[in-house]
Formats: structure tokens, C-alpha cells, sequence
């Protein structure tokens, strides 16, 4: 599993949620598959609400 990628995605998904002016209140992303080392990760769906 490409746990790098996920550990990524994860720190880029918490910089959006505190970026004021991205103005996102909550952000469903379901599934996240992750792929073998070094091929990544990737969000099938997402919805995202703004406030």
C-alpha cells in the first residue's frame, strides 16, 4: 500500500479544510484507494460543502 501517498493526501486534505478562503465546512471522500508502493492513492467520490 502507497501509505506515503495516503499521508499526503491527508496533509493536503487538512490544509484545504484550514484555508479560509476555500471556505470548506465539512469534505466526504469515500472510498480512498490506495494502490502498491509508489503508484498513490486516489478518491473515487467526494463531496465537499462550503460555508
Amino acid at each position: 500500500m502507497d501509505v506515503d501517498a495516503l499521508c499526503d493526501a491527508v496533509v493536503k486534505i487538512g490544509e484545504l479544510m484550514l484555508d479560509p478562503a476555500a471556505r470548506v465546512v465539512s469534505l466526504d471522500l469515500n472510498p480512498v484507494l490506495l494502490d502498491s508502493a509508489g503508484k498513490g492513492c486516489v478518491v473515487v467520490d467526494a463531496v465537499a460543502f462550503q460555508g
